[in-house]
């Protein structure tokens, strides 16, 4: 069943990786069967007090996150809320983080979110200063890319490492309990 969830969960990922990629967005659908697919991959990995617990705090991170954003464009271009997802962010990305945000103890999720969106940036980087200088701006499917590097990074976590993502060892005390 585990290996079943997996395959599912990375089915969905490349399906909105694909979207995202070819058309720059990601239809509702594909959130909902990202939602299923999640819930049914961490249900048999880890205890439903953990998923929740991990859920919460990670969408309190996603909500800081989504603040400093905000209050950054706001004093630098004196964008709205609304504005900084029109122009900015989609909505997309905000629900692809909070979604795959029981995926992850909060460091684990904290280590997810800088890696993945550093080697987004190193790639689109990579790919303005090759690129030619007559093309418009790129926009960066930033939910597409994320999800090939989750999917990515959840098969080599079932094949080559073996890490519970789920649960923080450093917060651990001996007993077990959370600090």
């Amino acid at each position: 069943m585990q290996l079943l969830s997996l395959l599912l969960l990375t089915a969905v990922l490349t399906a909105m990786t694909v979207r995202d990629f070819r058309f720059r967005a990601i239809e509702g659908h594909y959130y909902l069967l990202l939602t299923a697919t999640v819930a049914f991959y961490t249900v048999l990995r880890a205890p439903a007090g953990v998923l929740v617990a991990n859920l919460l705090i990670n969408a309190l991170l996603v909500l800081l996150l989504m603040a400093g954003l905000w209050g950054y464009f706001k004093a630098r271009k004196g964008i709205s809320l609304r504005e900084l997802f029109g122009t900015q962010l989609g909505i997309g990305d905000l629900l692809f983080w909070v979604i795959t945000a029981p995926l992850f103890a909060p460091l684990n999720f904290i280590s997810w979110m800088t890696g993945s969106l550093l080697v987004i940036l190193l790639v689109y980087g990579a790919v303005q200063v090759t690129g030619s200088r007559q093309q418009p701006r790129a926009t960066i499917p930033l939910a597409g890319m994320q999800a090939l590097l989750l999917g990515l990074l959840l098969g080599a976590n079932q094949w080559v490492f073996h890490y519970d993502f789920f649960e923080e060892p450093l917060l651990l005390t001996a007993g077990g309990t959370l600090l």
